[in-house]
């Protein structure tokens, strides 16, 4: 049973817009859907919403590539397992449009997925992907733009489909699973 989930991305507001921030804005159309405000310690490196029924939705306030050591503290504070933990990032290898949810596997060189699955030591850590397309020629700087006019709309397609996982995974997770797999943006249109 999923009982937190994590966006992925940089904490900083320049990158707020960017591919590399995809995870963090369908985390934060969740929390603005049914959850209460973020909390934050200042000692914690990560914010935080619960809402009623104990479900944790979470950003991590370290870069990207640190991602592990905010998964790690809120394991530790939360009492979480890694399988207990959803991550939700962004993906060079999907188009955009597209979403793939794993139970576990590599980090398929995602760096922070490879923070989370290094510290957590094992690799049954759930993620769900969301495809930002790919630039064969400078993916760092692809991963570190912001997303083009002509891309807003597929991007707000996917995070407010996404803004009522925590309710459909506690419902029914295999249902929701499946539903996820399946889904493309209504403007998706596969690249040739």
């Amino acid at each position: 049973m999923i009982r937190a989930i994590v966006g992925l991305g940089n904490p900083l507001p320049r990158y707020y817009m960017t591919r590399h921030n995809l995870g963090r804005l369908a985390v934060e159309a969740m929390r603005r859907k049914a959850f209460p405000e973020w909390k934050t310690h200042f000692w914690k490196n990560y914010l935080w919403s619960q809402n009623a029924e104990d479900q944790i939705l979470v950003l991590s306030k370290t870069y990207m590539n640190l991602s592990g050591k905010a998964v790690r503290s809120l394991a530790k504070d939360r009492l979480v397992k890694p399988e207990e933990i959803l991550v939700v990032m962004d993906d060079c290898s999907l188009p955009l449009g597209k979403l793939r949810y794993r139970a576990s596997g590599s980090d398929g060189g995602h760096h922070g997925l490879g923070s989370i699955l290094e510290v957590m030591g094992t690799k049954d850590v759930p993620r769900l992907r969301m495809g930002v397309g790919a630039d064969p020629l400078n993916m760092a700087d692809y991963v570190l733009s912001e997303f083009p006019e002509e891309e807003l709309s597929i991007v707000g397609s996917m995070t407010e489909y996404l803004s009522d996982l925590p309710e459909k995974l506690r419902l029914n997770e295999e249902k929701t699973i499946n539903e996820i797999n399946n889904w493309r943006a209504p403007q998706f249109e596969p690249r040739v």
